[in-house]
């Protein structure tokens, strides 16, 4: 007998999924979990860090021009730096590789 794994599936959309606790989804397996994450207002430099593995000076000059913090403040609106963020490895910097 196999051992059965936990396999975790992030759906990002306008309304919920209509996937329900104990449903069975043919050639995937059981729901046995749900969760839905609120995003808060503003977010710290420390959330930032934590969530993404960045330094502290990296976050605060990779989204300098996000900040909505002011006196030594970083605060940052999820909304605008989430997808910036998701998308940082996506960015090429300096000119293409000449073999």
């Amino acid at each position: 007998m196999s051992i059965m794994q936990k396999y975790i599936i992030v759906v990002e959309s306008e309304k919920p999924p209509r996937v329900c606790l104990q449903d069975v989804i043919p050639q995937v397996g059981k729901v046995l979990e749900l969760k839905s994450e609120e995003l808060p207002h503003r977010v710290d430099t420390k959330w930032v860090m934590e969530r993404y593995e960045m330094a502290r000076t990296t976050v605060i000059e990779f989204l300098k021009p996000f900040n909505k913090g002011s006196g030594g403040k970083y605060s940052y609106d999820p909304l605008e730096i989430i997808p910036v963020l998701d998308n940082r490895h996506k960015i090429k910097r300096g000119a293409k590789r000449k073999n």
